[in-house]
């Protein structure tokens, strides 16, 4: 077969090239006027085009106000949540209300109150965002001259059924019935050890850097590839030796295998952690304390302490909150972890971000099931008091003394005993 003869380049005509040499000057000048604009236009948005390639770490959340309380003289007040905080509270059809103190006189607005009057109340700390609202809802009774108010949440769709006006039981109780329903293998398994693998490359994607997952407690930017099992691995937030369970393999669907306990993680910081129980501290990244305790870091210890609670109302016959976990290791006897008096002050500390929000709904699509305390972070403060309340009243001679004096001081509430039931109740 004979060869092809290559193609040689068209030369340019005469009428072309004279063309060109006619109006080089105006593609010159072309060629300036759009370098100008976009040299123009890089300064003006200089700071959007930075954002976008060099993303910046979101500032922690400042944490909601709690111990809302209103007097009968129509003052409502509040905790602070910490020094030089500023609130706002805005009211319906009034202009917001800026205030450096924990408290504000409602009584002005006592004719709007009579029929309901809705308050949204932020906090905001230098250096951090914005809190969540607060909404509450005042009523004032003419008659009797008292002042009342509602929490405003609204529970519908997954959450359709629950009301925050139920008891803390009820709440647990209809949490558990809800995300003890999931639909992975055969509709109605949690999803696979090994099906995790890849949830992973998908729910842990950084969202300030969506090329890289979000390491835990060591905020590691991890290539989302799980390749042969040496970028990354899965760790368990609550240890698998205090599963109650073997070692999981990756056929296992079970608490071993649920997603929302399961993070990326490099295999380093993976055997720093091990199976240690977590315990307060301070610090961006964490970190080992003494033999058996760890700290998760400042951004990642709100994470733990909503999929811990997570996972002690999804295998609540299995799985116990305490302080200091017992028991023999991949035993039943050992399906314990704590630490439980540090839980809801790391859940204010470091509130719901749109990592958690993103995981959420992946994990959701993939198995079938949600981590309620993310989707109402409300909802936490309920269930973990119910949680404390099973401690307090234990009859287990198992470390309840210390239990009890730790769960006494928990996030400086009072406890006081009511001597008709007989029952440990809280000031809120």
């Amino acid at each position: 077969m004979a060869k092809k003869k290559k193609k040689t380049p068209k030369k340019l005509t005469k009428k072309q090239k004279k063309f060109i040499k006619n109006n080089s000057t105006f593609f010159i000048i072309l060629a300036i006027v759009v370098l100008i604009v976009i040299i123009v236009l890089a300064y003006l948005y200089k700071d959007k085009i930075q954002e976008r390639l060099f993303p910046k770490p979101q500032a922690p959340t400042t944490k909601s106000v709690s111990g809302i309380e209103i007097t009968n003289e129509g003052i409502l007040s509040w905790k602070s949540v910490g020094d030089n905080a500023t609130y706002t509270i805005e009211i319906k059809d009034e202009q917001p209300i800026e205030t450096n103190e924990t408290k504000i006189d409602l009584s002005e607005y006592e004719d709007k109150i009579q029929d309901g009057l809705l308050i949204d109340i932020y906090a905001k700390q230098p250096n951090l965002e914005r809190s969540y609202k607060r909404s509450i809802t005042i009523h004032f009774d003419s008659d009797s001259n008292v002042y009342t108010f509602e929490y405003n949440y609204t529970y519908a769709g997954y959450y359709a059924g629950i009301d925050y006006k139920m008891s803390d039981l009820e709440i647990f109780n209809k949490l558990f019935e809800k995300i003890s329903v999931v639909t992975a293998g055969n509709g109605s398994q949690n999803s696979s050890y090994g099906e995790v693998r890849q949830i992973l490359e998908e729910s842990d994607i950084n969202q300030n850097k969506k090329t890289v997952l979000w390491g835990i407690y060591d905020n590691a930017e991890i290539p989302a590839d799980w390749g042969s099992g040496n970028v990354f691995q899965r760790e368990h937030v609550w240890p698998n030796s205090r599963l109650g369970i073997p070692r999981v393999n990756n056929n296992s669907r079970d608490q071993g295998s649920d997603p929302h306990n399961l993070r990326a993680i490099i295999g380093s910081t993976n055997s720093s952690r091990s199976n240690r129980y977590f315990v307060a501290g301070s610090g961006e990244a964490g970190y080992t304390i003494g033999t058996d305790q760890y700290y998760p870091g400042d951004a990642h210890r709100g994470d733990v302490a909503r999929i811990l609670l997570y996972m002690a109302v999804r295998y609540k016959d299995i799985l116990s909150l305490v302080e200091t976990p017992g028991g023999t290791t991949y035993e039943p006897s050992g399906a314990q972890m704590g630490q439980l008096s540090v839980l809801l002050d790391w859940h204010l500390e470091d509130p719901v971000d749109d990592f958690e929000i993103y995981r959420n709904d992946i994990i959701f699509k993939h198995q079938g099931n949600r981590n309620p305390f993310i989707d109402h972070p409300e909802l936490f403060e309920r269930v973990y008091d119910h949680i404390v309340s099973i401690s307090v009243n234990s009859k287990k001679p198992i470390t309840v003394l210390d239990i009890v004096i730790k769960n006494m001081e928990i996030q400086s509430n009072s406890y006081f005993i009511n001597n008709t039931t007989k029952e440990y109740l809280r000031y809120i």
